[in-house]
Parts: structure tokens; C-alpha cells; sequence
């Protein structure tokens, strides 16, 4: 008898006697997505992506090979972690600067 939870060879997994077409996980494409423009609104998209990233990244693992995607995840994640970095360097040295500005006169 074969197993009806089996992986078949076209990479598509058989589950209670039909066929399943893996998908991409929705909050994978949001996380890099907005780990992308994050480059043109500040620490916003950062913030999104990096929520949103490690819950794909979750999703993912606990679907045993029913929601594709983790490159992507982790892609707006890293995305995410360096646009808020970019964000606390900038407002770190924004700080430096008032604080600075009145030692200029």
C-alpha cells in the first residue's frame, strides 16, 4: 500500500488522496517587500519586515513543505535588521549634532 503522505517526484506532496501544490508564504512576500522599501521610508518598512520575517520564516517550519518561501523571509529580514540599523545610526548622529550645536558658537 502506498503512503498517502508521501512526497512524489514532481515535488508536489500527496495528502488524503489528493494532490497539493505547495505555496508561497504571503507574509515572506510582505517581508521582503517592505524590507525593499524600507529603502525609501525610513525605519517604517524595517519594522515591518522584521516582524514579519520571523513569522514567515515560523510558518514555514512548522508546514513540513507545504508553504514555500524561507529565502525571501530571510531576505527581508536581513533587508529589515540593516534598514534599522541605517535608522539608529541616523538618529544617533542627529542627536550628536544637536547636542553639539551649540558648542559651535
Amino acid at each position: 500500500m502506498a503512503n498517502p503522505y508521501a512526497i512524489s517526484s514532481s515535488g508536489r506532496e500527496l495528502g488524503r488522496g489528493r494532490w497539493q501544490q505547495p505555496r508561497n508564504s504571503t507574509l515572506a512576500i510582505v517581508s521582503l517587500v517592505a524590507g525593499i522599501l524600507q529603502l525609501f521610508c525610513c525605519c517604517f518598512g524595517g519594522l515591518v519586515a522584521v516582524i514579519c520575517g520571523h513569522l514567515a520564516r515560523s510558518e514555514i517550519r512548522k508546514s513540513e513543505g507545504q508553504i514555500l518561501g524561507d529565502g525571501m523571509a530571510l531576505a527581508g529580514l536581513i533587508l529589515g535588521y540593516l534598514g534599522l540599523a541605517g535608522t539608529a545610526v541616523y538618529f544617533l548622529l542627529v542627536f550628536i549634532g544637536v547636542a553639539l550645536a551649540p558648542l559651535a558658537n
